[in-house]
């Protein structure tokens, strides 16, 4: 390829009429990126949207290109197989914005403009003109030397501390990362134990897909698995390492599993999300007015088949049509609607893309002094108004964090600084009400639940209404099963005394034939049991408060 670059930008046409001269070098480009590509499937694009951070097939490396023109200052190729030297022109960092674990509902409160979102997940956020393309990004790449790969330690039921981040820029997270390999190491199709395949859809399923995994490549407590989970595991710690004074495998081995099912769970429900948005915009050309909106359509198999395969599905075709098989089944359907229904409807923080750990970095790059967990909080869920800084975006959090505080100082004494001090888990768990649907009321996934020793029973006063709320829902529980417990026993019952009868009858003893209500003006009869030793209804069936 020739040095004078100047074709990227001069021969190209906002209009489309782009000159000749560049669409023939724009193809050797093209040829010439897909030729250095070791899989021969998904390139960086250059293009002035993508800017090196997305990875596309070379139909759509073209079409960006053509459309959105190059990057600026990209006259060195230096993602496709150039090197940089001193006069070369500048080339612009990645300064993309990577979203580590962000709550779905917070999203469904923003305006959904479709034509600046791309496909988000827990694993990674990226823009595109095209919200139906369901791009992805390379993950990191794997340090030469082991001693180069990123320090991380695990914190809470599902946080990492990234020791690489200082609290400035922006750095690619860790769970971005384990989104990225978790698209890589795809099986597609899985085979169930009962003899049924599947698509994959959790976590669980990549155990279903059996490889090859070198052993003893981690640590002695990491457990690696013969199958498509223990690919991702060792490629995850291939980046990525943990402390060696302190023992972290078990932890951190938690934490990875407890991400990847979360990951996964995302990272399914946004793509029917964005495969609805695409066929509603081509068969319609509406758009939904936000992701709970859009997932409440549901599309037949033949539609969700004539949207866009995403790019890491491509090389695994049939997990894809087996995808759009499910996603239009009625099991499915009735899955998606229960949990639809018990999903809340309110914003749940304003960590944004940072969480809890990040923000706190951040805060402390910016002050000198490291905030405090409860200073994280407040700064994590402020409200819209600058002059009451204790009120937080909802009023459940404010409640939350009232709850909190007076639990502390009942347990501590009025002169007690709480908001100074670290987080008790006991007292979270408290005021919570417990774990309920396995979250804890706040700062979840910081909080170890391995710490939390069932603060719940030793509960103050201050928190006994709202203990007593948890307690009545309990016990009008306890009732309900109670009420489906001797109805399954007077069922039972009855089928026994049936059972009975039926041998009496064949052994020559009597049986009472008695009409039902429905039955009665009619010459055929039905033939029920009737007791000597029980009562009967008035319409014809017997009493189910007999003895046996």
């Amino acid at each position: 390829m020739e040095d004078d670059r100047q074709w990227m930008y001069k021969d190209w046409k906002e209009n489309g009429k782009h000159e000749d001269n560049w669409r023939t070098k724009a193809n050797a480009f093209v040829e010439h990126a897909f030729a250095l590509s070791s899989t021969g499937l998904d390139v960086r694009c250059p293009c002035s949207k993508c800017r090196n951070c997305l990875c596309q097939s070379k139909f759509d490396l073209q079409m960006h290109t053509c459309r959105n023109g190059f990057m600026p200052k990209y006259e060195v190729w230096v993602h496709h197989g150039e090197t940089l030297n001193t006069n070369a022109s500048e080339v612009l960092p990645n300064d993309r914005v990577n979203h580590d674990k962000m709550e779905e509902m917070l999203d469904d409160m923003r305006p959904n403009v479709f034509d600046e979102e791309a496909y988000t997940s827990r694993g990674g956020s990226q823009t595109v003109q095209e919200p139906w393309k369901r791009h992805w990004e390379l993950p990191l790449k794997v340090p030469d030397r082991p001693e180069d790969r990123i320090l991380i330690k695990p914190y809470g039921d599902t946080s990492w501390i990234d020791h690489s981040f200082t609290g400035e820029g922006h750095v690619k997270q860790v769970n971005a990362t384990l989104g990225s390999l978790l698209r890589l190491h795809w099986p597609g199709m899985v085979t169930m134990p009962n003899g049924t395949c599947r698509p994959t859809t959790t976590w669980d399923h990549y155990s279903l897909h059996h490889v090859v995994v070198p052993q003893n490549v981690i640590g002695q407590n990491i457990v690696v698995p013969q199958n498509a989970q223990g690919q991702v595991i060792v490629d995850f710690w291939a980046r990525y390492k943990l402390p060696t004074n302190v023992n972290h495998e078990d932890h951190a081995n938690s934490v990875l599993h407890k991400n990847a099912k979360d990951i996964m769970r995302d990272t399914m429900s946004y793509l029917r999300i964005q495969a609805n948005n695409e066929y509603i915009w081509e068969s319609q050309r509406v758009r939904t007015a936000s992701k709970r909106a859009s997932a409440a359509v549901y599309l037949t198999e033949e539609q969700y088949l004539q949207t866009t395969i995403p790019s890491w599905m491509r090389s695994r075709q049939e997990g894809w049509y087996g995808l759009c098989r499910w996603w239009a089944s009625p099991e499915f359907k009735a899955i998606s609607v229960r949990n639809r229904r018990c999903r809340g409807n309110q914003i749940v923080h304003t960590y944004g893309a940072d969480g809890h750990i990040r923000m706190a970095k951040r805060m402390e790059a910016r002050t000198g002094v490291a905030p405090s967990a409860i200073d994280v909080f407040i700064a994590g869920h402020k409200g819209s108004g600058p002059t009451n800084p204790n009120l937080l975006c909802t009023p459940t959090a404010t409640q939350r964090l009232d709850a909190y505080g007076q639990e502390m100082i009942s347990r501590h004494g009025e002169n007690f600084n709480w908001r100074s001090e670290p987080i008790d888990p006991d007292v979270v768990y408290a005021t919570g009400g417990g774990k309920a649907h396995g979250r804890y009321d706040m700062l979840n996934g910081v909080i170890d639940s391995r710490q939390v020793s069932g603060g719940r029973s030793r509960l103050s006063q201050s928190s006994s209404s709202r203990g007593r709320r948890h307690s009545e829902r309990d016990l009008e529980l306890e009732r309900l099963q109670d009420r489906v417990r001797l109805q399954q026993e007077q069922l039972r019952q009855q089928q026994l005394y049936q059972e009975r009868m039926t041998i009496g009858t064949a052994a020559g003893f009597g049986c009472t034939y008695i009409p039902t209500a429905a039955t009665s003006t009619s010459t055929t009869a039905v033939c029920l049991p009737f007791p000597c030793f029980g009562g009967q209804h008035s319409s014809g069936q017997y009493s189910s408060s007999w003895r046996s």
